[in-house]
């Protein structure tokens, strides 16, 4: 297995994420309203910071 893809979107949901790790690999991947969602890159800073938050924990 080289990549997993992972969504999982519901009726009435503006944002939908699902994660997966498998050896040593963690897969996310994310479902977004853009209508629902206003700032769609914003949202992915976050999401990117949150990450790199919890990988510098687990680093140290």
């Amino acid at each position: 297995m080289e990549q997993v893809y992972l969504f999982g979107p519901l009726p009435g949901v503006a944002m939908m994420a699902a994660m997966m790790s498998h050896v040593g690999t963690c897969c996310i991947g994310m479902t977004i309203d853009g209508t629902a969602v206003a700032d769609v890159d914003v949202l992915m800073r976050c999401m990117q910071d949150g990450l790199d938050e919890v990988l510098a924990v687990a680093t140290s």
